[in-house]
């Protein structure tokens, strides 16, 4: 895998969608390819998802739910090779409105110093109006 990729979830990219707002569900799905923009199997490792709004900080503002689904690509099918990332509205909900820093993190399940970040970047809270 190469370094990782900067996926905001502020607005700005149409590809990955929106910001967070308050009291709503927010799902992203992110593919993980190799250098050829092939789907990577991600199964021999574990995943966690955290965002801080400095990276200074100790405690996460939040910590996303996860997990690996799979997708078919022409045919084929590629296992565990798309992250899912969950927050539920009840959690949304308590988040305070602010511009976050998150990033993915997988672990070798069976070498826990094999550690890589597939993609990282910003992620904005929008405040609730409706509740």
């Amino acid at each position: 895998m190469q370094s990782p990729t900067i996926v905001n979830f502020d607005g700005s990219d149409p590809q990955y969608g929106g910001a967070i707002y308050q009291g709503s569900t927010f799902e992203a799905y992110v593919t993980v390819r190799d250098l050829q923009g092939v789907p990577v199997s991600l199964a021999d490792y574990t995943l966690a998802a955290q965002a801080r709004r400095s990276y200074k900080d100790v405690t996460p503002a939040f910590t996303f739910t996860t997990n690996f689904q799979d997708t078919t690509e022409n045919g084929i099918l590629y296992p565990a090779s798309v992250i899912h990332l969950f927050l539920g509205a009840s959690v949304t909900r308590n988040i305070p409105p602010a511009l976050y820093k998150y990033d993915v993190e997988l672990t070798l399940a069976t070498n826990s110093e094999i550690v890589i970040k597939p993609f990282l970047g910003t992620i904005k809270v929008i405040n609730e109006v409706t509740k």
